[in-house]
């Protein structure tokens, strides 16, 4: 059930329209024209996209999405468009060639030699006339040995069945299910007995969310057939996405007995065992095909990928790499394979790769919709209404709750945050034990196991300052866990003159006009004397101005006053940090680890001083952990870029010298006072 790509879904476009006249079409067109002239695809296809909302049945529109698609080798979508602009205009003689070679190369030749016969019939004076006829002589010289293969012999209308045929794949493969659904129903009134057409069926049939129907056409299939591996491999899929895996178990096993000289049948197998997860004998398949010297001899991207994916996940990643590239290599728009390659070239504590398959192979998007309307409007804080809400879904869905772990295990990032969100909606005592095994797990990327302990310590399975041992960073490390409440809303704490005084102090602060930031500060704080988060402002103001003794003393002034104001406690720690007294600032930070309630911008500061200490003290792994944890809260924050890209630098820094030295503290961060540190936005 490998999801090939899928004809293009005409999604609307945010940002400037062309309005809609004619002068505004012909303007959008010559800057598709421009971007396609200086292979700026990416720019060409968001152009395209606008005009396509806006102007849906322009036939220039949809020359132009040919030529974009014909320049990227993207032949499925190439369909697509041809078909399109033959419903707007059947007599398009260059579209209906097109049409023909796109069939050809998508290895629909029946499909092909139908369209060029149509062709011929109606240009029969064309210039290509001999070519096509000599095209049409080549395909039909193999016709019969097609129908022999598919079990046709002897049936009057083969060729009408196997044009039919490859109509309804493409239409399956670009999306369209209801009518690839059709045409093979229209097989099956010909000849009911054609057993590739119930293969093709069970697979519409899933797609349409029609499981029951699915699994019922396929066991009618193998039937008919008992050597039919289509049919055995969908059998076992559709168990297994049923959450019904004893009986899947049970179907992989007699799939596996199987033997075929077809080329389909490896990937079907390979395939199959991709939703198992069973790595190992995906590579010993492949394995045995190199030792034979016939692994590079498919012509099949998906069978490249899924061997790919499974060497990823049994540590093999130079033949993962390998395999991937074998796999765009024959197909060089591949999706799926291209979003795995550019995950898995991120740092390994923010990687999902690999998955297999995109989330629509693993749950219907009804299962999704069903949640999200089952939530709406509903209080999640009441523990007897998410009772109710799970009952209710795992009533509609009960597949979901054995798919969970997984989605978690082996799961596309969206299949995963899917998984996610199911768990931290419904909280039911199996989806938290599945939480916790993938918490303790070292699938996924850091940030989403981090998060999930975050709410097995809300539901007090986890402890707040509870020491475990976690991969991360590539790596199981012991760290304590903190449980966090994180409050965004600007705390108004003084009467609202006060207050205004305030806010265009912290202002002016941020635009580094200290002068103007004191005066604004002391004359709020005639109002309100000795008001801490005032005085930890009018400090940030002094150091602004260069006056960091007065910004010192005012700042260790309100510690001492007020030892529970946690400003004021990082503010002194950053103090001490800057002097490079690091064990002072890391004991001043020793009693934070207790505090679970945050405003955002202590949580920041705090998360600003954890990373600069840990790069002082050369420790890459904490620093990129903490910045992990303040990007899960605050990821808006341009200050996580900086804070990024001095990791960065320091890491490569480190990688020319050979040894983790120092650096000065303000080369490497930008959290020192003047920079932000003391400006408070309460």
């Amino acid at each position: 059930m490998a999801k090939k790509n899928q004809g293009k879904k005409w999604a609307s476009s945010g940002g400037k329209g062309f309005g809609s006249s004619a002068s505004q079409l012909k303007t959008g067109l010559l800057q598709v024209e421009k971007a396609l002239k200086h292979d700026n695809y990416d720019k060409a296809e968001s152009l395209l996209d606008e005009l396509k909302e806006k102007y849906p049945n322009s036939i220039d529109v949809l020359k132009f999405y040919l030529e974009y698609y014909t320049k990227i080798n993207d032949y499925l979508n190439q369909e697509e468009i041809c078909e399109q602009i033959l419903e707007i205009d059947p007599n398009s003689q260059s579209v209906l060639f097109h049409l023909a070679n796109s069939y050809l190369y998508n290895s629909r030749a029946v499909a092909a030699l139908s369209t060029l016969r149509t062709y011929l019939e109606k240009y029969p004076q064309a210039n290509m006339a001999p070519e096509i006829k000599n095209n049409i002589a080549k395909i039909e010289q193999e016709l019969e040995g097609w129908i022999a293969d598919s079990g046709l012999s002897g049936e009057p209308r083969a060729e009408e069945i196997l044009t039919l045929q490859d109509k309804g794949q493409s239409l399956i493969e670009r999306g369209h299910y209801d009518r690839g659904r059709e045409l093979f129903e229209e097989i099956l009134q010909i000849c009911p007995t054609y057993v590739r057409a119930l293969n093709h069926l069970a697979q519409s049939y899933y797609r349409e969310e029609n499981s029951e129907a699915a699994l019922a056409t396929a066991r009618e299939a193998i039937a008919l057939d008992p050597n039919n591996f289509h049919a055995q491999g969908n059998i076992t899929q559709f168990l297994y996405l049923q959450g019904k895996c004893e009986e899947a178990q049970t179907e992989l096993n007699k799939f596996l007995k199987m033997e075929s000289e077809h080329p389909e049948f490896l990937l079907k197998v390979v395939e199959t065992l991709s939703y198992f997860g069973d790595n190992k004998t995906i590579l010993e398949i492949a394995d045995r095909l190199k030792a034979e010297e016939s692994f590079y001899d498919r012509e099949q991207p998906m069978f490249y990928h899924l061997v790919a994916v499974a060497a990823l996940r049994e540590g093999r990643e130079t033949e993962a790499r390998q395999y991937w590239q074998k796999s765009l290599d024959l197909s060089p728009h591949n999706e799926l394979v291209s979003s795995n390659l550019r995950d898995a070239n991120r740092p390994i504590s923010d990687r999902h790769a690999p998955w297999p398959f995109p989330i629509s192979n693993w749950i219907y998007r009804k299962a999704f919709n069903d949640l999200t309307s089952l939530i709406q409007g509903r209080d999640l804080d009441d523990e007897t209404t998410k009772a109710e809400i799970a009952q209710s879904y795992f009533q509609q869905h009960p597949e979901i709750e054995k798919i969970v772990p997984i989605l978690l295990d082996r799961g596309s990032p969206e299949a995963r945050e899917f998984a996610m969100m199911s768990i931290s909606m419904l909280q039911t005592p199996n989806l938290l034990e599945i939480l916790r095994e993938f918490v303790f797990s070292d699938r996924g990327p850091d940030r989403m196991r981090l998060n999930g302990s975050q709410i097995l310590m809300a539901c007090q399975i986890l402890k707040h300052g509870q020491s475990v041992r976690l991969w991360i960073q590539g790596k199981w490390q012991d760290i304590v866990l903190q449980g966090l409440t994180i409050d965004y809303e600007p705390r108004i704490s003084h009467e609202p003159h006060i207050q205004a005084l305030l806010e265009k102090a912290v202002l002016a602060l941020k635009k580094r006009q200290g002068v103007k930031a004191e005066q604004l500060l002391k004359k709020a704080l005639k109002s309100k004397p000795g008001a801490r988060e005032i005085l930890y402002n009018l400090a940030g103001s002094y150091q602004l101005q260069d006056r960091g003794e007065e910004a010192e003393k005012l700042i260790q002034e309100i510690h001492q006053k007020h030892p529970d104001y946690l400003m004021g406690r990082l503010g002194l720690a950053n103090l001490e940090l800057l002097k490079n007294r690091i064990d002072e600032a890391k004991e001043l930070l020793k009693p934070i680890l207790e505090v679970q309630e945050f405003h955002i911008v202590e949580y920041v500061t705090y998360c600003k001083i954890k990373i600069n200490i840990a790069l002082k003290e050369k420790d890459l792994t904490l620093a990129k952990s903490v910045l992990g944890m303040w990007h899960e809260v605050d990821n808006d924050n341009p200050e996580i870029d900086s804070y990024q890209k001095q990791i960065d630098l320091y890491e490569k820094i480190v990688e020319l010298i050979g040894e983790e030295e120092d650096l000065d503290a303000e080369e490497i961060f930008l959290n020192h006072i003047g920079k932000g540190s003391l400006s408070q936005e309460d």
